[in-house]
């Protein structure tokens, strides 16, 4: 079964006083995009939704797979992303990712937020599973060569209408393909062919 890692994949955020003004900042703060394991703290994390006294901070997750050398029509895929840590009971949806060129602060907020790939699911430790929907699979059958997903908070990121984190740290760590051990993985069905998976 191949195995391609992500070409692209880390996080990337910023803090202000208001939450309001992170959701439409069209650049962040700082990026991480080398780093196989983030750190469990609010300011170097993979995805967090946090009130530090009175500074809000945000960071999400972007990932960037190769899909151009697939050959037929994809009828599934999962998204496969290692937790190693968690706080505050996070909620977390893949959504459409609109980042491009070399990773850098340009990428926060680059994403759809009304473009879900997945339903939510609560943070755990240990591998999460997203079912892509027939969003997600349109967008790798379309004849794009990169399938490109943001992992953000359902809650404070994520729909029309995301609530403002008040008094809330919510966190949670991802590995990334620089840890060979547990790297990033895209499962893909194909109509024509068995199982082949995507990493």
């Amino acid at each position: 079964m191949p195995t391609i890692n992500p070409i692209v994949d880390g996080h990337v955020g910023a803090a202000t006083t208001l939450w309001s003004t992170l959701l439409l900042a069209s650049g962040g703060k700082s990026f991480d995009s080398t780093t196989a394991i983030a750190s469990g703290t609010a300011s170097g994390a993979s995805l967090v939704a946090a009130d530090l006294s009175g500074a809000f901070r945000k960071r999400e997750t972007f990932l960037g797979f190769d899909i151009s050398g697939i050959s037929g029509t994809v009828s599934s895929a999962v998204l496969k992303i290692r937790v190693e840590d968690t706080a505050g009971s996070q909620n977390i949806v893949p959504v459409k990712g609109t980042f491009s060129g070399t990773p850098s602060v340009a990428y926060f907020n680059d994403f759809e937020p009304t473009t879900a790939y997945s339903g939510p699911q609560a943070a755990a430790v240990g591998w999460m599973e997203f079912e892509l929907n027939s969003t997600a699979l349109s967008d790798m059958n379309d004849g794009s060569s990169t399938l490109k997903v943001s992992l953000i908070d359902s809650d404070h990121m994520g729909g029309s209408s995301p609530s403002t984190p008040t008094g809330l740290t919510k966190i949670t760590n991802f590995r990334f393909s620089e840890d060979s051990s547990y790297p990033p993985e895209l499962e893909y069905t194909l109509i024509s062919q068995g199982v082949g998976k995507l990493t």
